[in-house]
């Protein structure tokens, strides 16, 4: 239950807010480490406050194969979503401080070593020097941007199961509102002058 976390990616968000670059699904992973160490508190806090659940959720024992799918899908595309933030922010950075980067050598040293599954980096580099990914978010470019459709409905019902049944899953509900912001057309300002106003 505890995460340990490092320093970097402190300064990759503060980066990030810095250069005007949205990278909510990296941000909630890592707010999430942050609450993992707070376990003590988290504990205390259990104990007095009762947390209301829906009492006839989306998950049926029957459908438990489907619903283990519905995971995997959603998982990997939280780590599309993930990368595509990266990208952006590499693009930005790249953009903004004049480094001439070549992506492709960047994803190249991180097969030495990473957390992320190479095989899926091995894809992210392909659609790298793909004609529309500098145009379009990695999700929505190459040859993610169909597998990213297929993938979204899982994605949604991952998300609300996961709020349904008071399960946290930062990343993935992120995810799920990072693709909304990103293609649902207009955004909804008005109600977040209205939340800041309140």
């Amino acid at each position: 239950d505890k995460a340990g976390y490092s320093r970097n990616v402190a300064r990759l968000s503060a980066c990030a807010a810095e250069l005007s670059v949205p990278i909510p699904v990296i941000n909630a992973a890592v707010y999430t480490r942050y609450m993992s160490k707070m376990t003590e508190k988290r504990a205390k806090t259990t104990e007095i406050f009762k947390l209301h659940r829906f009492k006839n959720g989306l998950i049926k024992e029957s459908d438990a194969e489907r619903f283990i799918e519905c995971i995997r899908r959603s998982c990997y595309l939280t780590i599309i979503t993930a990368i595509s933030q990266s990208l952006e922010l590499l693009h930005k950075a790249d953009y903004e401080f004049g480094w001439n980067m070549n992506l492709e050598e960047v994803f190249c040293s991180f097969y030495s070593g990473t957390v992320i599954q190479c095989n899926l980096l091995g894809r992210v580099y392909d659609n790298i020097s793909c004609k529309d990914e500098k145009e379009f978010p990695l999700f929505a470019s190459g040859d993610f941007k169909a597998t990213s459709e297929s993938y979204l409905i899982s994605l949604r019902e991952c998300a609300l199961a996961s709020i349904e049944h008071g399960f946290p899953l930062p990343a993935i509900v992120s995810a799920v509102s990072y693709i909304d912001c990103y293609c649902g057309g207009k955004l909804p300002t008005g109600i977040l002058q209205l939340v800041r106003n309140y």
